[in-house]
């Protein structure tokens, strides 16, 4: 499970570093304000627990400084467009829980009530996986039982806003509110948390930007993870 943990640490860290040089930027003033920047200093505490064979280890970015999120680089052919995630894992030798919330963002002062409009998805280990409450989603439709449900599977989906108060009661992102939040569900070639976040990369990069990544970095035990991915990519 450290190799997880660690793993997880290596990617995120240099995804926080490549947005820095946005966070001065006069026009999300504002954002920052209400949803701090993740910082590598809050990246390093988040993973600093220690998983046991009686408590896993949890990382959520709502327990970091303020609740901070991670803004990830824009879309190269929208460079507008930014993503932003909000993540919570819980890291377990046995079988670990992955909720991984991205909305895809805009700023336009004319927007009602705060500027910002988009539309968002989520990325989640399977249903039965969840025995935390903390974690469940807030559908009463979906199982989290040992018998799993309609979502038992690692998935996608479509979401209006990040369905966390602690987010969601700072800001009002201006989303179509038709969009549907339960299906489609489409289904990830993910196997771990680390496939999961790599598999969210893939989706918002491509496949290019993917592999410049993982040459550019350091990150422990990268190819183990890239070798269950490879082909679902067509490498």
């Amino acid at each position: 499970m450290q190799k997880v943990i660690t793993t997880l640490k290596d990617i995120l860290t240099p995804l926080c570093k490549n947005r820095k040089d946005m966070w001065d930027n006069e026009d999300w003033m504002h954002i920052y304000a209400e949803w701090p920047p993740l910082s590598r200093e809050n990246i390093d505490v988040l993973f600093s627990g220690l998983e046991t064979e009686s408590e896993p280890l949890v990382v959520d970015f709502l327990k970091s400084q303020r609740g901070a999120v991670l803004y990830l680089p824009p879309l190269e052919k929208d460079p507008d467009c930014v993503p932003i995630l909000s993540l919570c894992c819980k890291l377990k030798e046995t079988q670990s829980v992955a909720k991984l919330r991205v909305m895809l963002v805009k700023l336009d002062e004319k927007r009602k009530p705060d500027g910002i409009y988009g539309i968002g998805f989520r990325m989640e280990t399977p249903e039965r996986f969840n025995q935390d409450e903390s974690l469940s989603t807030n559908n009463q439709n979906l199982r989290t039982d040992n018998a799993g449900g309609i979502h038992d599977f690692h998935h996608a989906q479509l979401i209006q806003k990040f369905g966390q108060s602690k987010l969601d009661d700072k800001l009002k992102i201006d989303c179509p509110v038709w969009i549907p939040q339960t299906q489609p569900s489409f289904p990830l070639p993910a196997e771990c948390p680390v496939t999961l976040l790599l598999c969210m990369i893939i989706t918002l990069y491509g496949r290019k930007y993917y592999e410049q990544f993982c040459i550019n970095h350091e990150i422990f035990e990268i190819e183990q993870y890239k070798g269950e991915l490879k082909r679902w990519i067509n490498q």
